[in-house]
């Protein structure tokens, strides 16, 4: 199951804003939903928390006098305003602005995490935040991260209101805009395993859409898929070892997500979900990192039309290749040039397939590109930059802004 661009976008930049500065990225998961926002095992350390740097400039680094941003980050506490870009190509290019709210700095929760054991503590986070694209799409909300007991507990919830405008593909490629409006509330549970990078626990997801497509409506989307409610019940499993959520040099990330919609969730059909995804990173010599990434997603049942599997590659518009099963395998290098700059490239491919079309019938699609870094946060580890990509089923190309890892 998958959620699409709206949610996708809403749930991308709220993910951001509350886990990449709290503990985890959040990624992509079930239907017209954004996806997981959980907190992973691990977290960036912070180089020092003792207190902020009184040489020079909040915004520039001491150590080479070079713009970073680490002092905001590590010691804000409250609320702190946060513009952001949207460069989804399935709708379009835009922006918006969020509040986010610290409730303790992330320096203070490396205090707390020092006297707990060692362990860095995720702080608790909320944020609300709205956006606009240029084809007309919107959506605004707000979420909360939290964790409890040092960190052996983590809980979210997500609430929002999208209203998105996307095209549907088909099996046979013809493009059939549509725009879809829905309330999408997701909440997550999670209990570490003693003291492990393992974490168990659930995930309930609802999802109310009203769709309306311009024109007629495509022969293999049934009537009552246009008015329909998705709610969904899943068993998670996490398991994290990166040594920093922000933009990681090394270790691995896995997520599985067994999920089933039923009446008795507030969902209109009846239909399971299955999803594996998973990220390592290597280094590749002194200054080079090698990342890998997999992702598999089935589903089965009647499972509505927006809330199928789709591939997403940069390069790829969000619902372009999907099915009731997709597969796909990618790969990222970054190369760092200077000590602040640094390159990367990448490149993937996938096929999404159906009943109708096997999965030897049905073509691979690909997507790739290059892009550029600057270590925006040293103390913290996050990089930032700007890809440029292409992929299959497009002539045009596509600017994708990333603000730490671009795999969530």
């Amino acid at each position: 199951m998958n959620r699409h661009a709206s949610a996708l976008r809403f749930h991308f930049v709220l993910g951001v804003l509350l886990l990449s500065f709290a503990g985890r990225s959040s990624a992509q998961e079930p239907p017209p939903a954004p996806a997981a926002v959980p907190a992973s095992a691990s977290a960036p350390q912070p180089a020092s928390p003792a207190a902020p740097t009184q040489v020079g400039s909040k915004y520039r680094d001491p150590l080479d006098g070079a713009f970073d941003y680490s002092e905001v980050l590590l010691f804000h506490r409250g609320f702190l305003p946060v513009p952001f870009l949207v460069t989804e190509p399935a709708v379009g290019y835009g922006g918006g602005l969020a509040a986010v709210f610290f409730r303790k700095s992330i320096a203070e929760m490396q205090q707390d995490g020092q006297a707990e054991g060692g362990r860095m503590l995720p702080p608790d986070v909320g944020a609300v935040m709205a956006y606009k694209t240029s084809n007309g799409s919107w959506g605004a909300g707000g979420g909360y991260f939290g964790s409890a007991a040092a960190d052996r507990f983590r809980y979210s919830v997500l609430a929002a209101q999208t209203d998105t405008r996307l095209d549907f593909y088909g099996p046979r490629q013809i493009p059939r805009r549509f725009d879809i409006e829905a309330p999408y509330v997701k909440t997550d549970a999670l209990a570490r395993l003693g003291g492990s990078d393992w974490f168990v626990g659930a995930r309930y997801l609802y999802f109310g859409a009203t769709s309306r497509f311009v024109g007629d409506v495509p022969e293999e989307i049934a009537e009552r898929e246009l008015e329909s409610d998705v709610g969904r019940l899943s068993l998670l499993v996490d398991y994290d070892s990166r040594d920093n959520v922000l933009t990681p040099s090394r270790g691995t990330f896995v997520e599985i997500d067994l999920g089933w919609a039923r009446p008795e969730f507030a969902s209109t059909q009846s239909f399971e979900s299955w999803q594996g995804r998973g990220y390592t990173f290597v280094a590749a010599g002194e200054r080079a990192v090698l990342g890998l990434r997999g992702d598999l997603r089935f589903s089965d049942g009647r499972a509505p039309f927006y809330a199928k599997p789709y591939l997403t590659l940069r390069g790829i518009a969000a619902m372009r290749y999907q099915g009731d099963d997709t597969a796909l395998a990618e790969t990222e290098l970054r190369w760092s040039v200077t000590r602040r700059w640094g390159v990367v490239v990448f490149g993937g491919a996938g096929r999404a397939w159906s009943e109708r079309s096997s999965f030897s019938e049905v073509d691979t699609a690909f997507g790739g590109g290059a892009g550029f870094r600057y270590l925006i946060a040293r103390r913290l580890g996050l990089w930032a930059g700007v890809d440029v990509a292409r992929g299959s089923g497009s002539d045009d190309t596509s600017l994708y802004f990333q603000v730490g890892s671009a795999w969530r």
